[in-house]
């Protein structure tokens, strides 16, 4: 199940971030919310049963131009992809199917935004985990040192077909 986030959910977020992200860098509660003012439909939360399994960030965005980590984002006048910034889930949850929903959830506003694309940068070593959902491998000119050693940029192109 997918809901919004609402404001008693942050301490939840903030928990699940740091038990998925314990050796990257988290991002700031201030910069989570900016990207839930700016996409708030693809921002949320997900669940089967309390207390709160998962989360989602989502925003449109730019095609081979991620985001760097931890810094407050504007939206760009023209966006390409939809920029799936992070989709966690909690220990106790894994297994149940939740990041899957939540990607179909957000390739099903992604087509609906006319967006052509999903893109995320997969971090400790989850790129075979999004290659099992179509996303492929990208090269980038910029490196991404501030998503980790192993951070490796991807795209799932998207069709209405």
């Amino acid at each position: 199940m997918i809901r919004a986030i609402t404001p008693s959910d942050w301490s939840a977020i903030l928990d699940i971030q740091q038990q998925c992200y314990a050796d990257v860098i988290n991002e700031s509660q201030a910069v989570l919310q900016r990207k839930q003012q700016l996409a708030s439909d693809c921002c949320f939360i997900m669940h089967s049963t309390a207390p709160m399994q998962g989360y989602c960030f989502a925003h449109p965005w730019q095609l081979g131009q991620p985001p760097k980590l931890n810094q407050l984002i504007t939206l760009p006048a023209s966006a390409n992809t939809l920029y799936v910034h992070d989709v966690a889930v909690a220990k106790h949850a894994q297994g149940l199917g939740l990041a899957a929903e939540a990607l179909y959830h957000l390739r099903d506003l992604a087509l609906k935004q006319q967006l052509g694309s999903l893109s995320l940068v997969a971090v400790n070593g989850a790129a075979s985990y999004w290659q099992r959902f179509g996303f492929v491998r990208q090269p980038l000119a910029e490196a991404l040192s501030n998503y980790g050693d192993s951070a490796e940029y991807m795209v799932l192109p998207l069709s209405n077909g």
